[in-house]
């Protein structure tokens, strides 16, 4: 095999595992946040239940404070996961690329055959789109 080969063959497991490793980022991030949102639930309700007794701050600011971080925080979730998912779609092109260009090598009866097999490729790619949250 030759080097460019050889070459192509590493950029193409690199690419792998660095879409398995952020979907697995973007696991872990969501249950941290989640696990984050179940606390303040927590605090929420015992707010609302009036066992929390001060003069420092009222229920209705606390309630609101509250409100605003987990937005905030949520907000900044999103914008990670938004990234990470342009970061994994940036991966499918480099694999599907790869993927062509040794489709192109390939002998002319073994192109259909491997285009079948190899279903990701241009058309099936996921496509970016704001209101999608990818």
């Amino acid at each position: 095999m030759k080097e460019v080969d050889n070459l192509i063959i590493e950029e193409y497991k690199a690419a792998v595992q660095l879409t398995y490793h952020i979907d697995s980022l973007r696991n872990k991030l969501t249950s941290v946040f989640l696990t984050f949102c179940g606390l303040v639930t927590g605090a929420i309700a015992i707010i609302i239940k009036g066992e929390y007794n001060t003069k420092a701050i009222g229920e209705g600011e606390l309630l609101l404070s509250i409100s605003l971080f987990v937005a905030f925080l949520a907000l900044i979730k999103i914008m990670i996961l938004g990234r990470l998912r342009k970061v994994q779609f940036e991966n499918f092109h480099i694999i599907s690329n790869i993927r062509d260009y040794y489709i192109m090598k390939s002998k002319e009866d073994e192109k259909e055959q491997l285009q079948k097999t190899l279903l990701l490729n241009f058309k099936s790619l996921p496509k970016e789109r704001i209101l999608s949250g990818s």
